[in-house]
């Protein structure tokens, strides 16, 4: 229990300090420019976090762990304090990876709501669970955090249990 605590605090330590430096982990002031000034269409893409950044060389031994994707209109601000409200456990924002598969599948119609209906709708960006479990979406920069909303992104996941995780 304290590794897994320690785990969550390393991880909280290091989304704190991406948000503290933004300016190394989102476009350019230029880029910001032609973002915000372009179409509607363009205003409802999320900002790309890495797009200042350049892939590692082919055949080259270098990983960089992905970047997440903050979407506009987001305050990355409210990561502090946002948590799960079915565990209460901390959220993170997802990957540009972890989006385009969550995309896919509900091209597919595989993935449900936790109220168990069909996921159709489109969405900005989401708000992952540290287990991996669950996902909240992120609709024009507004996190949707209800427990009948909440995207399972591993069918193992059981029914919501918020009263198991709360003090007595």
């Amino acid at each position: 229990m304290l590794a897994e605590r320690r785990k969550i605090e390393a991880h909280n330590r290091q989304m704190r300090y991406m948000y503290d430096h933004p300016e190394r982990f989102t476009p350019g002031k230029d880029e910001r420019q032609q973002t915000q000034s372009g179409s509607a269409a363009n205003r409802s893409q999320p900002i790309r976090s890495d797009t200042n950044r350049t892939p590692p060389a082919a055949g080259s031994d270098q990983h960089r762990p992905e970047q997440p994707v903050v979407p506009q209109g987001f305050k990355t601000s409210l990561l502090d304090i946002l948590a799960c409200p079915e565990n209460l456990t901390p959220l993170h924002l997802a990957t540009e990876r972890e989006i385009d598969s969550v995309r896919d599948r509900i091209h597919q119609g595989t993935l449900r709501y936790w109220s168990g209906t069909t996921v159709t709708d489109s969405f900005d960006g989401l708000l992952i669970r540290v287990d991996g479990k669950i996902a909240y979406m992120i609709q024009r920069g507004v996190p949707i955090m209800l427990i009948d909303k909440a995207v399972i992104l591993d069918d193992t996941v059981g029914k919501p249990a918020p009263e198991a995780h709360r003090k007595k």
